[in-house]
C-alpha cells in the first residue's frame, strides 16, 4: 500500500518539480535571513557609542572611596590634570543642588547624574581637565564630540577641546595655548534658569592621529576672551556630559579640508606647545626591572608617543635625565640613573630618532621632588624626565 501511494512522488518529473519549489523557498528564506542579520550587524556597528571614560564624572577612580562634595578631578575615573592647576569635581548636596563652597546664591543641578567638573577659565591661572577615550580614534575617520557648559558668577566664552594621542603633564599653572578642535565662540551670560543654564558645545573632526586623550579649558589669552562684566568678576565654568562618538558616514572632502586640527601643521604646533623648552617633563609609566636599567615592555606606549612627537616636531632636541630615590648607596644610584636614562635614549634611537637630537645623564638621588619618607614618595622620586633643549 505504501509503495502505491508514494510512487507518484518519486517519478522523475514530479521529483524535479518538487526540488525546484523547495530550492526557491530556501533561497527566499536565506535572503530574508541574511537581510535581517545584515540589518542587525549594521545597527550594531553604527549605533553611537560614547568613547569618553566616565563622561559625566560619576565614577570614582577608587571604588572604595566615594567622591566627596568637592574633590580633585583626578579622583574621578579616567580624568587627570594636564598642568599644575586644581580643577575639581563638585557633587550634589543634601538639598539636591551642586555643592558650592563659596556660598552661591544661585543653586543649580548637574545636567545629568549628581556630579560636574569645575574649572577657572580666565586670568593667568588656568584650570584644565584631561579626559580619556576608551579606545584610540581611527586615523581618517570622522568623529563628533560634545560637552555642556554652565558659567558660575560671570559669563564668558572660549571653552574648547583639544585632542592628543596620550596624556600630558606640564609643570605650570599658566595658560596652555593649544589649538582646540572647537571652542565656544559667543559670550554666554550666567543664567540660573534650568532651561538655559547648560549650553552645548558640539562639532566634528577627522582624526589626524590615533587620539586617546583630550583637554577641555580656555586655550586663549584674556585679551581674546569675552567676559560678562558688572557681576562678580569670577570666571568659572562647570562641565558635564562629555561625549565623543564615531560618525556613521565616511568623511567627505569638505570634512577633511575644513575641520579643525586635521592639518599636520596644526598638529606639529600643538606638540611644540605641550613640550615647552627648558621645562622638565616626567615620562609617566616608564618601568624598569628591579635594580636594573632594562626597560619593561609596559614602557613602550609612553616612549612610542615621545617618538611620534619628535618625528612630528623635527627641530626638537631633548635631554633625558634619570632619577632615583634615596634607597641604596649614592654611587650605585648615580650609575643606575645614568644607565636608565641611557636606555630611554637608546630606545628612541632604535625607533628612528637621530642620536644627535638626544643627550642623557643620571642625577641619582640628588633631586627628589618630594621627601623620601614614604614608599609612595620614593616611587615618585624614581622617575625619568626629559627637557626640550631646542
Amino acid at each position: 500500500m505504501f509503495f502505491i501511494i508514494a510512487k507518484p512522488f518519486f517519478e522523475p518529473k514530479i521529483l524535479k518539480q518538487t526540488m525546484n519549489i523547495l530550492s526557491k523557498i530556501l533561497t527566499v528564506a536565506l535572503v530574508i535571513f541574511t537581510t535581517i542579520l545584515s540589518a542587525q550587524k549594521t545597527d550594531s556597528v553604527w549605533r553611537p557609542v560614547n568613547l569618553v571614560v566616565n563622561s559625566s564624572f560619576e565614577m570614582p577612580a577608587n571604588v572604595e572611596k566615594p567622591l566627596r562634595l568637592v574633590d580633585s578631578i583626578a579622583k574621578g575615573e579616567g580624568w587627570t590634570v594636564p598642568n599644575k592647576s586644581n580643577p575639581r569635581i563638585y557633587s550634589t548636596d543634601n538639598k539636591g543642588f551642586i555643592y558650592d563652597p563659596n556660598g552661591s546664591e544661585w543653586p543649580f543641578k548637574a545636567r545629568t547624574g549628581k556630579n560636574v567638573a569645575g574649572l577657572e577659565i580666565y586670568t593667568d591661572k588656568r584650570d584644565y581637565i584631561q579626559g580619556t577615550l576608551s579606545t584610540p580614534l581611527v586615523v581618517g575617520k570622522k568623529y563628533y564630540f560634545a560637552f555642556w557648559v554652565h558659567y558660575h558668577c560671570s559669563g564668558a566664552n572660549n571653552i574648547g577641546i583639544a585632542f592628543l594621542p596620550s596624556k600630558i603633564s606640564i609643570d605650570s599653572t599658566n595658560r596652555i595655548p593649544l589649538k582646540p578642535a572647537t571652542f565656544q565662540k559667543n559670550m554666554l551670560p550666567y543664567s540660573n534658569d534650568a532651561k538655559t543654564a547648560w549650553t552645548l558645545v558640539r562639532d566634528s573632526f577627522v582624526a589626524q592621529k590615533p587620539f586617546q586623550s583630550f583637554i577641555i579649558g580656555n586655550f586663549f589669552t584674556d585679551a581674546e576672551t569675552k567676559v560678562e562684566t558688572g557681576r562678580y568678576n569670577h570666571f568659572f565654568a562647570y562641565i558635564d556630559d562629555v561625549a565623543v562618538w564615531e560618525a556613521r558616514l565616511q568623511p567627505t572632502k569638505a570634512d577633511i579640508s575644513t575641520q579643525a586640527q586635521t592639518s599636520k601643521k596644526d598638529w606639529e604646533e600643538n606638540m611644540a606647545i605641550v613640550t615647552p623648552k627648558n621645562v622638565a617633563i616626567t615620562l609617566n609609566e616608564i618601568y624598569f626591572d628591579f635594580n636594573s636599567a632594562n626597560l619593561d615592555s609596559r614602557s613602550n606606549v609612553t616612549l612610542d608617543s615621545l617618538v611620534e612627537k619628535m618625528k612630528l616636531v623635527a627641530v626638537m632636541k631633548i635631554h633625558i635625565i634619570g632619577h632615583t630615590s634615596s634607597d641604596g648607596g649614592t654611587d650605585f644610584n648615580k650609575k643606575l640613573s645614568d644607565k636608565r636614562a641611557e636606555s630611554v635614549k637608546n630606545y628612541l634611537i632604535a625607533h628612528g630618532i637621530d642620536k644627535a637630537r638626544l643627550s642623557s645623564e643620571g642625577l641619582g638621588e640628588t633631586q627628589p621632588i618630594v621627601p623620601n619618607d614614604t614608599e609612595e614618595n620614593k616611587k615618585r622620586n624614581r622617575r625619568v624626565e626629559f627637557i626640550r633643549t631646542e
